[in-house]
């Protein structure tokens, strides 16, 4: 339980560090629309939802699991505030290899690919899913 509690303060002080720094934004989109996202994560794997970014009906929720992992997942919307998952990835393999981060995911799931520029754009340089090579 403490090492849960340590844990989940460092991720907020570091969410927070990047937010003050100005390095990108964590949750881009509406309230609703960000909670629906959260929602659907927590009940499909339960870790941690570090960032969210949503765009003309689709969204990247960025994970960190507990201690360690992180990852992403693409959601589609699919009606009101139901989101249903198209992509996922993960791992420092998976994010830092070439044609396995969020961009190419995306896209090959059929997200357009200026709905994927906007959904990896402004991205704290330590959270980014979808980094360019």
């Amino acid at each position: 339980m403490i090492v849960t509690t340590v844990f989940s303060l460092v991720l907020i002080l570091s969410a927070a560090a990047a937010v003050a720094a100005g390095s990108g934004a964590l949750f881009v989109g509406s309230g609703a629309d960000i909670s629906a996202i959260k929602s659907a994560e927590r009940t499909t794997y339960g870790g941690y939802v570090y960032a969210v970014h949503v765009a003309g009906g689709y969204a990247i929720l960025k994970w960190l699991g507990n201690p360690e992992g992180h990852g992403y997942v693409g959601y589609h919307r699919v009606s009101g505030e139901v989101w249903q998952q198209i992509a996922n990835g993960g791992g420092e393999g998976e994010l830092g290899n070439k044609g396995n981060g969020a961009k190419s995911r995306l896209l090959h799931a059929g997200v357009p690919a200026a709905i994927v520029a906007k959904l990896c754009a402004n991205w704290p340089s330590d959270a980014n899913p979808c980094p360019d090579y």
